[in-house]
């Protein structure tokens, strides 16, 4: 299934989800909007995901140029594949906050019910991918990054991002952290635990 999805950089900390989606639908229908947060204090990381479902819409976004959101201008560039390092997991340890910590006020709660996955092999399918983790609930959104290259030869990053309707089909999926699919050993957690 093609991905028709953009990488918005240089957001401001403040804008929402429900803005995003606001700006971007005059382009065409919204399939996914996603904020990456980070997990300890909950604050956007200044960039934003933005799924098309088509080519068209895309190309519209694009050659709006720079767009208007939370009173700056935001530049927007096509996600895939130039943009999945922005997305790819930075692996480091992580050290929990102190007891007395609490998130800063006004931080809308997560929304987006999002598992990140490794080991995803070039030999599956992505419909194969989507049925296998709609056995846990509905699912919004496929993630497959490429890695960088030309034509209809790039392989995958071995990696994947799979947003669920409902927080307890995430939960069900990440209860089970190694599953196979077609032989191949998926390795499933939360995506934002991947995304500090």
């Amino acid at each position: 299934m093609p991905q028709y999805r953009i990488f918005v950089g240089r957001l401001p900390l403040s804008v929402t989800t429900d803005e995003i989606t606001a700006r971007f639908a005059k382009f065409g229908k919204i399939v996914d909007a996603y904020i990456p947060f980070n997990p300890v204090t909950r604050q956007s990381k200044g960039m934003a995901f933005v799924s098309f479902d088509n080519e068209e819409s895309v190309q519209a976004a694009l050659a709006h140029g720079k767009h208007m959101l939370g009173g700056e201008l935001c530049e927007a560039k096509r996600a895939d594949p130039k943009s999945d390092t922005q997305s790819a997991p930075i692996h480091h340890i992580q050290h929990a906050p102190p007891p007395s910590f609490r998130p800063p006020p006004n931080i809308p709660p997560q929304t987006d019910w999002r598992a990140f996955v490794k080991g995803v092999s070039d030999s599956l399918s992505d419909d194969s991918i989507r049925r296998h983790f709609e056995t846990f609930g509905a699912v919004n959104d496929v993630y497959l990054p490429l890695q960088y290259g030309t034509g209809e030869a790039r392989l995958r990053k071995g990696i994947g991002y799979i947003t669920f309707a409902q927080e307890q089909s995430l939960l069900d999926c990440i209860a089970q952290p190694q599953q196979e699919l077609e032989g191949i050993t998926l390795t499933v957690s939360r995506a934002d635990n991947n995304r500090a």
